[in-house]
């Protein structure tokens, strides 16, 4: 059976009341039992619940009735007694909702089965079961995407042979429909229309039987026993699953006819149950053998398909960003165990990229697939041009102290009618996954903690973290994408509101029977009040980590912020056509000078990285033969030959840009046919390979710098601004929230008069950080003090201390602002990925590799606890800023003899190709 899921011939899977029964759902025996206890306790005016109604009460009276046949099991007078017991409508419908519903929960079984469907290794379910387990395990498991459900007889214009998203059928119908079929004249005969749609299937395809006794003539005659010469003798094979404590036991007399008429295509195969069956024999075994998914069928037309699984028309394939969904494709699989590459590979990204719903292949493989409203949503690299709605607009209130302490001096506020009230708006957008960073790092930067003063002094903040998030991740995965509006935060000091369009879902609407969600959630209600608008873009987000699709967000976002003394109101406004949430600050009054508090809570604290992800780095490099000891000595040699951007090592010439191309299309200093090509894990197997990659993604870096109109500083691998026609230089950038001006060289003055001494630049240094196969640029804001405002600089040995202490004095905001401010110029404001870039004039350009950096900074939140006894903001260093500046203003005022010394390099030839060997030891 396994062979047949990993060969991609999708058999059909038959479950009858077996495979439920460690869900909580009780087989036939069982059922008669409890439902001859119902019967009675209707009868004699007695409580099912009730502890006192015993078996010894409704056995004899079961016994008793003219059509009970004793001597013959419960399982086997099942229809009769059905019949007989529950024979009004409503009643039946009662009993096997109660039965089917009370403490029901899916098995491993039953969500391995999600995950399998999920893969596409089988795309159709038959069941003779009334249960949801399946469907309650798709809900947990956020997988498939969409299954279509085809419970009553309308649903069958659904139906497909060949179906686009994966199909349970319950054959024999819905309990809340009363379109089930358990009585003896209704399970002795199944309707031949549905005959008639199963046939190609049971035609096609092997059948697999798990938990069926084959005791329904409906289904042992109609559909199996009769259909032997049309599916020539089930000639793909039916394979019936039994205990193996039972192997040995006779087959039902429907079942052994079965196999008497198609012989050796009827294999009984000896399972542990359903469960082992599903979970360790077919699931983890495909996923140990790196089995790859099967995409199911072409969509016909958007056949209820929910939103995000539909094509957006107004986008290409090619307009999305592969590298990113190759990073959370993976990381996806990686959280489920399943195969993944280890490095970019776009074929499977394409593939993957359709099973998951992102996008729609072509049935003709010359189209180039299509996305989805999902993959368009998560992985556009400019979403928001051709949908403008799917953003945030972010609006912060407050009083004018609130906001600066927040977002800095740099910000602009304007002025409300209400006196000492400012605000200011952004317009979030970019990718789902930006949108959600930038906005976790805004209210990380308005939810800062406070002291509370109790017997040990502790740092909380006004909000929990987690219900922060859950309430942003609530809004963009649930949003309505096909209302023109965007999802409204609304900020302040005593509250956080978001307003996102698209009310509750029918389904979840239909769940809460007329109440209020907020009701049942602060009553208990958790799971069973789940429905996804947005199924897709929910179980990527899930895959990610970014929301725990096994609890409800809703109900997380409320117990976080009950436990952290705060109050939470949410639901649907007027009409439906949205879904408020409002989180009020835990109310201790926080005084503003102290910043002190009483309170009684340990809290969450958000940490963000100044480490840039590369997003993709080429896969490759070339290199060739040189006599020259260093790539300067490479340049000079070749005069006015071309010599893109490399490293020499070993008589060898490394670079990201493709020589074959560049040495077949233009004369250069290499031999063509010395060119060789590396992939990236042969080099690493060469004996200095990763000091080599280094060293190449630093001088793209460097380049990138200088394209943007730094200075770079080489030597110490540090970036600054050179000063402008006026003294003091200011850019302003898209900061947090708003357009920020940020003043970025500042001409400092002797004591005694405006003469400039110096000037003072805000900078940065970086490098390149290795972490498994993945990279980073560690960016690190500082200071470079000069003469001239570009790059005359004071005495460098000095200078260093100074210029660390001046950065010291820069605590935790102030850096993260700094920080905030190198990635906006670093990625000339782009949201999300951006590609470095190659020097202006640079004629090799199109010769070099595509590298791209995101520029959402990763973070992570920890329980202050962990910081205890550890130092505080507050906290004072042993050097004043006073101090410091006095320092450099004496350092400025002496001759630095050694300047021109240390600067001469025009025409002394200085080797740095040796820096980063020395960095790989260190």
């Amino acid at each position: 059976m396994r062979t047949l899921l990993r060969e991609h011939r999708q058999p059909i899977l038959l479950l009858g009341a077996g495979a439920s029964k460690k869900s909580g759902v009780p087989d036939a025996w069982e059922t008669v039992n409890r439902a001859a206890k119902w019967a009675w306790c209707k009868e004699y005016g007695r409580s099912f619940a009730d502890p006192g109604v015993v078996s010894s009460d409704w056995q004899p009276w079961l016994e008793s009735q003219p059509w009970f046949k004793k001597g013959v099991g419960l399982a086997d007078q099942y229809p009769v007694a059905v019949d007989n017991l529950l024979g009004i409508a409503d009643d039946k419908r009662e009993f096997f909702e109660h039965i089917i519903s009370r403490g029901v929960q899916p098995s491993e079984g039953y969500r391995a089965l999600a995950r399998i469907m999920d893969n596409g290794w089988i795309a159709t379910v038959l069941t003779t079961n009334f249960d949801h387990c399946l469907h309650r395990a798709v809900i947990l498991e956020n997988a498939p995407p969409h299954l279509v459900e085809i419970r009553t007889p309308s649903d069958w214009t659904r139906f497909m042979t060949s179906p686009a998203n994966p199909q349970l059928i319950h054959i024999h119908g819905s309990v809340e429909h009363y379109s089930d079929m358990n009585l003896a004249t209704e399970v002795a005969k199944l309707d031949p229309d549905v005959v008639e749609r199963l046939r190609p299937l049971l035609r096609d395809h092997p059948l697999i039987v798990v938990g069926y006794r084959g005791m329904e003539a409906s289904v042992m005659t109609d559909l199996l026993f009769d259909q032997c010469d049309y599916t020539n003798g089930f000639n793909k094979g039916i394979f019936w699953c039994d205990m193996k404590r039972n192997i040995s036991e006779p087959l039902s007399p429907m079942t052994q006819r079965l196999a008497d008429a198609i012989g050796s295509n009827f294999n009984r195969v000896p399972i542990d149950g359903f469960d082992h069956l599903l979970r360790v024999d077919l699931y983890d075994q495909l996923v140990a053998a790196k089995v790859p998914p099967k995409a199911l069928g072409p969509v016909i037309g958007p056949i209820e398909l929910p939103p995000d699984m539909q094509v957006f028309d107004d986008g290409a394939y090619g307009d999305l960003d592969e590298r990113l969904l190759f990073s959370r494709l993976q990381q996806y699989a990686k959280k489920h165990s399943e195969p993944s590459p280890d490095r970019f590979d776009a074929k499977w990204v394409e593939d993957i990229a359709a099973a998951k719903k992102l996008i729609q292949q072509d049935a003709d493989a010359d189209t180039p697939p299509a996305p989805t409203l999902a993959g368009w949503l998560m992985f556009a690299k400019q979403p928001t041009t051709t949908l403008p709605h799917a953003a945030v607009k972010l609006t912060v209130k407050g009083p004018e102290g609130w906001l600066l302490a927040a977002f800095g001096g740099d910000v602009d506020l304007v002025g409300t009618d209400t006196e000492g009230e400012f605000v200011v708006e952004r317009n979030v957008g970019g990718t789902l996954w930006n949108q959600l960073n930038v906005l976790i790092e805004i209210t990380a930067l308005l939810n800062a903690p406070f002291v509370l003063k109790e017997s040990k002094s502790r740092d909380v903040t006004p909000y929990h973290p987690q219900a922060l998030k859950e309430m942003i991740v609530n809004a963009l995965v649930h949003r309505d994408y096909n209302v023109a509006q965007p999802i409204q935060i609304i900020m302040m000091p005593t509250q956080i509101e978001t307003i996102s369009p698209g009310g509750l879902t029918e389904e979840v609407a239909a769940k809460t029977g007329g109440e209020e969600i907020e009701s049942l959630i602060r009553g208990g209600s958790r799971g069973e009040l789940k429905g996804y608008r947005n199924p897709v873009i929910s179980g990527l987000f899930y895959g990610s980590s970014e929301m725990d699709r096994k609890g409800s967000g809703l109900s997380d976002m409320f117990q976080k912020t009950v436990d952290n003394n705060g109050e939470v109101h949410f639901g649907p406004t007027e009409g439906n056509t949205s879904f408020r949430v409002v989180i009020f600050a835990r109310p201790e009054a926080v005084d503003e000078i102290t910043r002190t508090a009483v309170a009684d809570q340990s809290e969450t604290v958000r940490f963000t990285t100044n480490l840039a992800e590369f997003v993709s780095i080429p896969d490759r490099i070339w290199h060739a033969s040189t006599t020259a000891k260093s790539v300067h000595g490479l340049k000079r040699a070749a005069e006015d030959l071309p010599v893109p951007p490399g490293y020499v090592q070993d008589g060898r010439f490394f670079t990201f840009y493709d020589l074959t191309r560049l040495t077949s299309d233009l004369v250069t200093p290499f031999d063509v046919d010395d060119v060789e090509e590396l992939t990236i894990q042969e080099l690493f197997e060469q004996g200095n390979g990763l000091n080599i990659l280094r060293k190449l993604l630093h001088d793209s870096v460097d380049e990138h710098l200088r394209a943007i109109g730094l200075v770079v500083d080489e030597d110490r691998r540090r970036a600054h601004f050179s000063r402008g026609e006026e003294p003091n230089r200011k850019i302003t950038y898209q900061g947090r929230v708003k357009r920020a001006t940020r003043t970025i060289v500042k001409a400092r003055t002797k004591r005694d008069s405006d003469d400039v001494l110096y000037y003072e630049h805000k900078s940065f240094s970086y490098s390149i950080m290795a972490f498994g196969v993945d990279w980073g640029l560690f960016i690190n804001p500082g200071y470079v003090f000069t003469r001239d405002g570009r790059s005359r600089y004071l005495g460098r040995e000095r200078i260093n201390i100074l210029s660390t202490k001046r950065a010291a004095r820069d605590f935790n905001p102030s850096v993260m602002h700094d920080v905030s401010f190198w990635m906006a110029c670093l990625s000339e404001e782009a949201e999300g990925v951006f590609a470095l870039r190659t020097e202006h004039g640079n004629e090799l350009a199109e010769y070099a590799p595509a590298i791209l950096l995101n520029s959402a900074f990763p973070g992570i939140a920890f329980n202050s606890s962990v910081f205890d006894g550890g130092r505080s903001i507050d906290d004072e260093l042993d050097t004043s800023l006073s101090e410091v500046d006095l320092e450099l203003e004496d350092l400025a005022a002496e001759d630095d003899d050694d300047y021109e010394e240390l600067h001469d390099a025009d025409d002394n030839e200085v080797d740095h190709d040796a820096d980063d060997e020395s960095e790989d030891r260190q």
